[in-house]
């Protein structure tokens, strides 16, 4: 299935990151969840793997606490394949958590700064998670 085709199938899908591979496919989506009443809560990011049916092979959910990648696996794509500490994770890339309100997007910027020093290691020689 193309992203065209998944897009049309799966339009209510909005992720806060999309990561494409060179063949414009889906690798992973990712949602960043910055209210404190839906910490935890990955519901829609587990909808969106049953809804690619395995045109979806990741996604990532990252609230205040904990970023948490699934992958689909039609026996038990419920359960994360790897957890992360949200601070120790995000703070390379300046999430500092203060008692204020952050929003979705700035977490979700976050997140992408994160991804992209995975990729191309173009802010710390050893990013957190790898």
């Amino acid at each position: 299935m193309n992203t065209q085709e998944l897009e049309k199938n799966i339009y209510r899908i909005k992720p806060e990151i999309a990561i494409l591979d060179s063949d414009e496919l889906i690798v992973l989506l990712a949602q960043a969840q910055a209210d404190p009443k839906k910490q935890g809560d990955t519901s829609e990011v587990i909808s969106w793997l049953k809804a690619g049916n395995g045109a979806i092979p990741f996604v990532m959910f990252v609230d205040l606490e904990n970023i948490q990648i699934f992958q689909w696996d039609s026996s038990n794509y419920s359960e994360p394949v790897c957890v992360f500490n949200t601070t120790k994770v995000l703070n390379h890339y300046g999430l500092t958590l203060p008692n204020q309100w952050i929003s979705n997007y700035y977490l979700g910027s976050r997140v992408e700064s994160w991804l992209r020093d995975l990729d191309r290691h173009w802010r710390v020689e050893n990013p957190p998670g790898k």
